[in-house]
């Protein structure tokens, strides 16, 4: 089992230039001018309600105007990213940091993950962007999707935990269900479930790290060298023309 993007890929260009970046799971969000009522419309949603993930987490403007207010360290940071032309596009936030947002004329922004969790994944599913599909057809039969949500929601996520925990040497695991299996199908749906969060969730070693951060540093190497090249291929247009004109003058 794995998750996947429903259409293969982000949809969007700025959800695709968030993964080029290094966030591997994203989405495009959407909130209104909020309005500082006690009650949210869920439907069309007016702030971020406060919450933290488990890792680190991007915010990136596409439009609009995004308030992240967090508390780190016993100390409150307010921030401001907006479409404005001085302003910044993106804010990070570090794992287990609670934070909440306001919108001031309303925004879109790119939210991005560099690991997934259960709780991400179950709102991926649910707001259609991600599905869970089977490795190898038949390799292990999928639960229903309310079923599959209902799992993840309400699971307890150990990101050091493992799918086949040594209780003996105190090792948790990844993934402690609320639901007990009651086949030999969701017993083996559930661990499936675990192996894929445990080998998602494993400590980045030097080398892939370095890997995926040569990556993205050799792309955005190849796209300057492409705009400066265009660049210059301009001026020699522009600087052929004006010879010629300047000649015919002559």
């Amino acid at each position: 089992m794995e998750f996947k993007y429903v259409r293969g890929r982000p949809a969007t260009r700025p959800e695709q230039d968030a993964v080029a970046a290094g966030w591997k799971w994203v989405r495009t969000n959407t909130i209104v001018a909020t309005l500082h009522h006690k009650d949210i419309n869920f439907a069309n949603p007016d702030r971020l309600l406060p919450h933290s993930h488990h890792g680190e987490n991007t915010h990136i403007i596409v439009d609009g105007d995004l308030c992240i207010m967090s508390t780190e360290g016993g100390k409150s940071n307010k921030s401001e990213i907006s479409t404005a032309a001085e302003a910044k596009k993106e804010l990070i936030v570090n794992p287990n940091v609670a934070y909440r947002g306001t919108s001031r004329r309303g925004c879109s922004f790119v939210e991005g993950h560099r690991a997934l969790s259960p709780a991400t994944a179950e709102r991926f599913i649910d707001r259609g962007t991600l599905r869970a599909v089977e490795l190898q057809p038949g390799s292990c039969p999928l639960p229903e999707e309310w079923q599959l949500k209902k799992w993840l929601r309400e699971a307890t996520f150990y990101p050091d935990g493992k799918a086949y925990p040594n209780y003996a040497k105190g090792e948790k695991p990844i993934l402690q269900y609320r639901d007990h299996p009651v086949s030999a199908k969701e017993i083996r749906a559930q661990k499936e479930i675990s192996k894929w969060f445990e080998k998602e969730w494993k400590p980045m070693g030097w080398p892939k790290y370095l890997a995926i951060t040569t990556m993205v540093f050799f792309k955005k190497f190849v796209i300057t060298i492409m705009l400066v090249v265009a660049f210059q291929i301009m001026i020699l247009f522009y600087m052929s023309t004006n010879v010629n004109g300047f000649s015919r003058d002559l």
